[in-house]
């Protein structure tokens, strides 16, 4: 309804603009005073192209158009300001002062380049329907949630179990310390080649687990095996473990983390099938390997 009353308003304007030229015109070939209409077509002008420059600003003209009808509307009315410099009687010219003339100039179009008012502007620039893009930041990390409580629930039974394999830490501080890791991540693919490797890793230590409780099992129903046993049994059979890895580590320097870490996995697999299978057997092998 607002611009709908604007439009109307700027239409009667340039309406009444072109009404006062003509009848400006119409007073001077009838012989009235050319000057006073004069005056009176400059304040009309003035009104019509503050009128028409709401018009042009709601079109989403630029400041040069409007600068340029500043200009046009100008000439026209100094054309016809000229005409009526001439008196009727004497035929002299009424002196003007081109100083002050551009000093006028310069005031309206200042006056009619100068920014309007929120209200007035609102709904008028073409710009203001342009929704405005946010620049677009780095994308939200995506995490894991199903591994992640898989991962938490695993190391919660290790802890449960007692297992010497998470590194002698408080219950709960394993997975925190991966948590946070998993947390700050610089990038999505870094969050991605942690949580692997970190679900790698406790595979190894569940492995490692699942062997010693069939090592002890084994010692539990052989008594006499424990006496074969270079020093304490739990602690040769630790050290036989990292023996491998350390080997696995020095023969495939040239292979990563994670093949060798699948070599491991491999390993671990097949021991915890020999002690199922040949349980007294396996453990002297591990004596003696020790």
């Amino acid at each position: 309804m607002k611009n709908r009353i604007k439009t109307t308003i700027v239409s009667f304007s340039i309406l009444v603009v072109l009404g006062s030229i003509f009848w400006y015109f119409i007073g001077v070939r009838c012989g009235q005073s050319g000057l006073v209409h004069a005056l009176f077509l400059k304040d009309t002008l003035y009104f019509g192209v503050r009128s028409i420059s709401v018009l042009l600003i709601k079109l989403g003209c630029s400041g040069f158009s409007l600068v340029f009808l500043i200009f046009a509307l100008r000439g026209l009315a100094a054309s016809a300001a000229g005409i009526s410099m001439m008196s009727p009687a004497g035929g002299g010219i009424i002196p003007s002062n081109s100083g002050s003339s551009w000093a006028e100039d310069s005031f309206e179009i200042g006056v009619l380049m100068e920014p309007f008012s929120e209200t007035e502007m609102e709904g008028t620039s073409a710009r203001s329907s342009i929704p405005r893009v946010e620049e677009a930041g780095p994308p939200p990390m995506v995490h894991n949630e199903s591994l992640e409580s898989s991962m938490r629930n695993r190391i919660a039974r290790l802890e449960g179990d007692g297992s010497p394999y998470l590194l002698d830490k408080e219950k709960g501080q394993y997975w925190s310390d991966i948590k946070v890791e998993l947390d700050q991540a610089p990038s999505q693919t870094e969050y991605q080649r942690l949580l692997e490797f970190e679900s790698r890793d406790l595979q190894i230590r569940e492995l490692k687990q699942e062997c010693l409780r069939l090592f002890e099992k084994v010692l539990d129903e052989n008594s006499s095996l424990a006496d074969q046993a270079p020093y304490k049994p739990q602690d040769a059979f630790n050290d036989f473990l990292d023996e491998h890895r350390g080997r696995l580590d020095k023969r495939e320097l040239e292979v990563d983390v994670v093949a060798r870490d699948k070599k491991e996995l491999l390993f671990l697999n097949l021991l915890r099938q020999r002690l199922k299978k040949e349980g007294p057997t396996s453990v002297k092998e591990i004596f003696i390997l020790k």
